[in-house]
Order: C-alpha cells, then sequence, then structure tokens
C-alpha cells in the first residue's frame, strides 16, 4: 500500500497511466492523540499533499454536486484502497467542517481498524445484524471529527449479509448522522460486494496498481459500476515510483 498516489483523470476519460512495478509498502499508521493534538494517521509529506489534493476534488467542489458518500474500491486485490480511503478521510478533515465516518464495507479482508488502531468487535456486521442506534456500533478516532464503523466480527457469506433491507437502511442512518461517509469496498472485478455497496453512494473512485491493474480489466470495472446505475468519480493510480529522488521532487 503505497506512499504515493495521485488522482488522474475522470472516468470518462480513456487514460490510464502504468508505471514500473514497486512492492507494498508499510500502510499507513495512525498517532494517538497526545496533549490535546488531533489524532493523525503518520504520513509523508508527499503522500499528505495527495491526500489532501484527493479530498479537495472528491468532496470540495461548488455547487450541490459535490457527493457526500463514496465508495472506494480497487481492480486487483493488494491495491491499496483502505490506506488511500484513510489517507483521504484523514485528509477530509482539514478542508471540510463537517463530521467524517469512514465504513469498511470489506467484510473479507478487513483492515480500516488496524489502520486507526481501533478494536473490531462490533462493526458494521453488528449494525446490520442487531438493533438499536448504528452510533453503538461507531468508534471515535481520538479527538478529531473522524469515525470509524469497523467491519465487525463475520465468518459468514458477506454476500447474503450486503444485500439485505438491513444494509439500506444503516446507510441511510450513515448518509443522516454524518456529512461526509466513505466506504472502503472489496475489488469490483472479484466480488459483487462494491458494485451492492454502490446503490448507496453519490460515486465510486477506483484505485488502480501500476503495473498491475491492467487498461482492459480497469475498463471492464468501469462498465460494471455504469452497467450497475453507480457514477465512476475518477481513478487513483496508486505504488507509482518517482524516479527522481524525492529531494528534487520537493524542489519543484
Amino acid at each position: 500500500m503505497s506512499k504515493n498516489f495521485e488522482l488522474l483523470q475522470q472516468a470518462e476519460k480513456d487514460q490510464e497511466v502504468f508505471q514500473p512495478p514497486q512492492p507494498l509498502q508499510r500502510p499507513a499508521q495512525s498517532i494517538p492523540a497526545t496533549n490535546g493534538a488531533p489524532h493523525r494517521l503518520r504520513l509523508e509529506a508527499r503522500t499528505l499533499e495527495e491526500s489532501v489534493k484527493l479530498a479537495q476534488r472528491l468532496f470540495i467542489l461548488p455547487g450541490t454536486d459535490a457527493p457526500r458518500v463514496v465508495l472506494f474500491t480497487g481492480v486487483n486485490q493488494g491495491g491499496g484502497t483502505s490506506t488511500i480511503c484513510a489517507c483521504a478521510g484523514d485528509a477530509l478533515q482539514t478542508q471540510a467542517s463537517g463530521t467524517i465516518c469512514l465504513v469498511d464495507g470489506n467484510l473479507r479482508r478487513p483492515s480500516l481498524h488496524t489502520i486507526f488502531g481501533l478494536e473490531n468487535r462490533r462493526g458494521l456486521v453488528e449494525a446490520l445484524t442487531q438493533p438499536g442506534s448504528i452510533r453503538n456500533c461507531i468508534q471515535q478516532v481520538g479527538n478529531t471529527r473522524i469515525h470509524v464503523l469497523t467491519a465487525g466480527s463475520w465468518g459468514g457469506e458477506s454476500y447474503t449479509l450486503l444485500n439485505s433491507e438491513a444494509l439500506r437502511t444503516r446507510m441511510g442512518e450513515l448518509r443522516r448522522e454524518f456529512d461526509y461517509v466513505l466506504v472502503d469496498a472489496p475489488p469490483v472485478n472479484l466480488y459483487a460486494d462494491a458494485l451492492t455497496l454502490s446503490h448507496y453512494s453519490d460515486g465510486i473512485l477506483l484505485v488502480l496498481q501500476a503495473e498491475v491493474t491492467h487498461r482492459e480489466s480497469a475498463r471492464k470495472a468501469a462498465e460494471s459500476i455504469r452497467a450497475a446505475g453507480s457514477r465512476v468519480l475518477g481513478a487513483v493510480l496508486n505504488q507509482r515510483i518517482y524516479p527522481i529522488p524525492q529531494k528534487l521532487y520537493d524542489r519543484l
């Protein structure tokens, strides 16, 4: 899950950029709140800058067309979707005044709780299977405006759980309770979960893995999303290698 990523283009444009392969790097790590300072992710300067740009282009738009509920999904497994979702949420709190909720919709391989250093005993699974306010299953990250609905404990088939009326109800609650909702979902070309969750979002951000995601695979993912009646907001290229040393980039 790379420290380098960028918003490439609106998905309607057929221009994917692929770079040489790069080994997976350590995911973003959380920094606990100290002396009243906000809980933040430990991000390097370039990652932080790109996270802010991503948050601005996705959510801080003029007019009323800016999405409030965005689903993040990859094309390949291990493309860093969870990290990008977490980084976007972390950056969004510096760009907008509203409350933010990150939802771990990847019941197969949940990871948002690890990134933010949270427990995963209660989460989306419990919200879909138990009564009560959804707030009972949501954790606040330190003293920030970021909240996380982790995946929760689930050992069954996610398809059945996500195709329930309870999901519609709970997603409606999240939309009412929070100003922004970011949903982390499994790869769209591998599982139907992302398309199911997309019905309750304002649009989807595709995560492409440099030199791993093929052009046809990306196009197939975009077509599947549109066929499901959802909107592709754009694409992020993850794990891109910058051949110029970081010090030279910093001077540009």
